[in-house]
């Protein structure tokens, strides 16, 4: 006599399925790709510094935990404390201003908006040469909406500008590169005003 066995309907079968192959994914440090320059097998990120006419406060220690992020995400080497780092990541925010934002008829704000800019450096851990920079400052604008969350707002703004400008610093900093892009981006930086 043959047992009857309860199936699983398809579409929980297929949940389950997905479910067990993000999980096999994530735990396997899955990373985007990016490569290290050559020998350079950690990384780390020193904490973010910031010119003083910045006021914004704990914004130094919100950048260095997104860029801490994405080069976990993005780039395919360990992130460890920098002091044991074979490379140093070395971000500086170089701005950081709101903007006036939108006007209703009425003349009421209703949206406004914040800039960040900044640049940031790989340094070789063992010898303190730079290996690579942005050579130029990246930066991000971001608009909120203002009304009765107007602190709620500004801050998912600046969460979403900090995001977004460290996934963009580290994608800059350890894209492959070829050589002619490598020579040209030193003759832009030697012939750069100072």
């Amino acid at each position: 006599m043959r047992r009857s066995v309860p199936r699983l309907p398809r579409a929980r079968a297929r949940f389950i399925a997905v479910l067990l192959a993000a999980s096999a994914a994530a735990s396997c440090g899955w990373h985007a790709g990016l490569v290290a320059p050559d020998g350079i097998r950690s990384i780390g990120v020193e904490v973010v510094t910031t010119n003083r006419d910045i006021l914004e406060r704990g914004f130094e220690a919100r950048f260095t935990d997104a860029l801490s992020r994405a080069v976990s995400d993005l780039v395919g080497v360990p992130l460890v404390a920098p002091a044991d780092a074979d490379a140093i990541v070395r971000g500086r925010i170089v701005d950081y201003r709101r903007r006036s934002g939108i006007r209703s008829t009425q003349n009421r704000l209703v949206e406004s908006g914040i800039l960040v800019r900044v640049d940031a450096q790989v340094i070789d851990g063992r010898n303190g040469a730079v290996l690579r920079e942005t050579g130029k400052p990246s930066h991000v604008w971001t608009g909120y909406a203002l009304g009765d969350d107007v602190e709620e707002n500004e801050a998912e703004a600046r969460n979403r500008a900090l995001r977004h400008i460290a996934d963009t610093l580290v994608l800059d900093l350890f894209a492959p590169r070829t050589e002619s892009a490598d020579a040209s981006s030193t003759n832009e930086q030697t012939n750069a005003p100072r």
